[in-house]
């Protein structure tokens, strides 16, 4: 499975895993920078199932949990999730075979997913489906957290202008920094060693220079340098068992966001829906 490359193409699906649902869409990237819902859906995990078993567990409790995944056949049950997303996408793409003529640059009377099965490989280089595996994904928010870490820095050559390779490092410092001050506030709560964590993304919020907000590094100088970052992470365990699912499903992932960003912000264009 190839995670966080990115592919050309015009199709991708938009999945949104939930700690109740998944709910699943089949995008083209359309002409004027429209983004073109073909199909969508939305399914519960199986109420019986093991999800429901751990939800009713203490919070913190599921991250303890995770450890022990691969003896206990998944906490969050891998078989329901990776089926009810498998029948998502499944819906969505059915869905799609009905939507009304796209104009010009989409003539063709059959759905590109026609003939496309989850799981299946697609050995034709040039079906539109190739590209449509691809996947952008926002997981549950009881399990992929965000955090907030204000990080300072001290440079000893403050009266040098600050150039691309100085910022590079002084950011790798903080961020480093931050994600160690995480991990270890966050085991030492529920449990878990500070390096079975995985951080995925972060953002810089607010740098400062001697107390004066400033939109970037380079190209400033200054000794006390200050920055408000926010992280996302989840325990290794759990990102391992949605790489497995993934990968079973034979999906390629662009990016996994935190549902804090709003769903229409990581399609990150105008969207369009056809209603069937």
């Amino acid at each position: 499975m190839k995670i966080f490359q990115r592919k050309k193409g015009n199709y991708f699906l938009a999945l949104d895993i939930g700690t109740e649902t998944v709910k699943t869409l089949v995008v083209k990237e359309g002409v004027l920078g429209k983004t073109v819902i073909l199909g969508a859906s939305l399914k519960y995990f199986d109420q019986f199932g093991v999800v429901d078993e751990l939800r009713s567990s203490p919070p913190f409790a599921r991250l303890r949990l995770a450890r022990v995944v691969d003896e206990t056949d998944g906490i969050f049950s891998q078989e329901i999730v990776k089926k009810t997303i498998s029948e998502t996408i499944k819906e969505a793409q059915e869905q799609s075979l009905t939507r009304p003529n796209l104009g010009e640059e989409d003539k063709s009377s059959s759905s590109p997913f026609a003939n496309a099965r989850v799981g299946e490989e697609d050995k034709s280089s040039s079906s539109p489906f190739a590209n449509a595996r691809v996947a952008k994904v926002s997981l549950p928010a009881d399990i992929f957290k965000v955090e907030v870490s204000f990080q300072s820095f001290f440079r000893k050559n403050f009266q040098k202008i600050i150039d691309e390779k100085e910022e590079k490092e002084i950011l790798e410092t903080v961020l480093t920094k931050g994600e160690k001050e995480i991990s270890q506030r966050f085991g030492k709560k529920i449990g878990i060693l500070p390096e079975d964590f995985k951080f995925l993304n972060f953002k810089i919020l607010e740098i400062k220079i001697n107390g004066y907000e400033v939109p970037k590094l380079s190209g400033y100088k200054g000794k006390n340098l200050d920055f408000k970052i926010l992280f996302t992470f989840l325990a290794k365990s759990y990102f391992e068992n949605y790489q497995k699912i993934f990968r079973e499903l034979k999906l390629e992932i662009l990016k996994i966001y935190h549902p804090f960003e709003k769903f229409n912000l990581f399609l990150n264009m105008e969207m369009e829906f056809f209603s069937t």
